[in-house]
């Protein structure tokens, strides 16, 4: 379903109700890490409930995988090697903030909101656990990431949630090793050969986003708009799953809304994408089969003047059809202004044609020479007193 699954450096949201399998595909992904990678992803757990999605139990059942917690922090200046045992440990649950970002704010005097000292305090603490999970488990051979437990908002803009996967994707997932790693192992002239000797592309580490949706059916979910502030904005593939009636049972389904087609930058929102393109489940659209639409009735025309070559669609040449951007509207002062007079629809052509030549800044020049001669070319056709 996947298109044999997903490319190395982008980013993956998955969205779906609670309970319709975003748990288990996040899981297997990270899993088959493994395999891919010679390493296992790391699971990042934003649920402020605990582990209520029962991570360490679908591990152990499917992949026979312990997820030991990892607790290793690293403050600055002290020891940022973590313990052998540590290095087993692929589940970090040390973001536990759920709501909106203002809860976490105060009121400034110029009536503007910023973040409360306590708690930047508490996320800073939070960051000293954070990093060093990520980068120990980058420098280890681990390309995936997973983060899941991150709750419905009615705007994602507000969301703490959100913001904190943006900080943390943007300043830590997609770092430069070299530089994520001074900031970590302090001082950097004594952990300068640990640095350098584990180095890693940032540029190579996949993430899947998991993000609980209120929309259960499929339906609604392909239906649902991208508000301000979603990852899915930017997202480089966006995945739903939802449920739909099939006859007298509920069946789950999966659907690739967007999937990138060839490698893409991680944060570009105008990645080379196919929008639409491999739904499994769902007919777009614009791939259905519509009728043409019929032609409007064309206005009997005199022939053009001796001299004067015609303007209409049908007769220009192949090179000048082509080559001008304003042919398209050529076309339609012909066919859809039958109340116009042949002479008047070539005037509206050849004025359209004077502008593209001049440029949109010269408009105003290509009006009046338009004007100019259609008037000498009246008082021509005027006859003598």
């Amino acid at each position: 379903m996947l298109g044999g699954g997903l490319l190395p450096g982008t980013l993956t949201v998955i969205y779906g109700a609670t309970g319709i399998g975003k748990t288990h595909l996040g899981l297997t992904f990270a899993d088959h890490g493994r395999a891919a990678d010679g390493a296992r992803g790391v699971i990042l757990d934003m649920n402020g409930r605990g582990d209520s999605q029962q991570h360490d139990e679908y591990a152990r059942r499917l992949f026979h995988w312990d997820l030991t917690p990892w607790s290793h922090s690293v403050t600055p200046m002290s020891d940022p090697y973590p313990p052998p045992a540590q290095m087993d440990a692929f589940y970090s649950n040390a973001y536990t903030w759920v709501g909106r970002t203002r809860d976490f704010q105060v009121p400034t005097p110029d009536g503007g909101w910023e973040f409360d000292w306590n708690w930047k305090a508490t996320y800073n603490r939070a960051l000293y656990t954070i990093r060093p999970f990520l980068y120990f488990h980058f420098a280890a051979g681990s390309r995936r990431v997973v983060v899941d437990g991150v709750e419905p908002m009615d705007s994602p803009a507000d969301s703490i949630q959100f913001f904190l996967f943006d900080e943390l994707y943007r300043k830590v997932i997609h770092r430069d090793a070299e530089t994520l790693g001074m900031e970590i192992c302090l001082p950097v002239w004594q952990h300068r050969e640990f640095i350098d000797a584990h180095l890693y592309e940032h540029t190579t580490i996949t993430t899947l986003l998991l993000v609980t949706t209120e929309e259960t059916r499929l339906e609604d979910l392909l239906a649902r708009k991208v508000a301000t502030g979603d990852i899915g904005a930017t997202a480089n593939t966006i995945v739903v799953l939802g449920s739909e009636r099939l006859g007298n049972r509920l069946a789950r389904m999966l659907c690739v809304v967007r999937a990138v087609t060839q490698r893409a930058s991680p944060t570009s929102a105008a990645s080379t994408a196919q929008s639409r393109a491999a739904r499994p489940l769902y007919q777009c659209p614009e791939n259905c089969r519509t009728s043409a639409l019929p032609m409007l009735p064309q206005a009997a025309s005199r022939e053009p003047e001796p001299g004067r070559a015609s303007l209409r669609g049908g007769q220009l040449s192949p090179h000048h059809r082509q080559r001008t951007r304003h042919a398209g509207r050529i076309d339609a002062v012909q066919h859809h202004s039958p109340h116009r007079r042949p002479l008047q629809r070539a005037d509206r052509a050849r004025h359209l044609l004077a502008r593209g030549r001049l440029g949109a800044h010269h408009h105003h020049h290509a009006v009046r020479a338009v004007r100019h001669d259609r008037g000498a070319r009246r008082e021509a056709l005027r006859p003598a007193r």
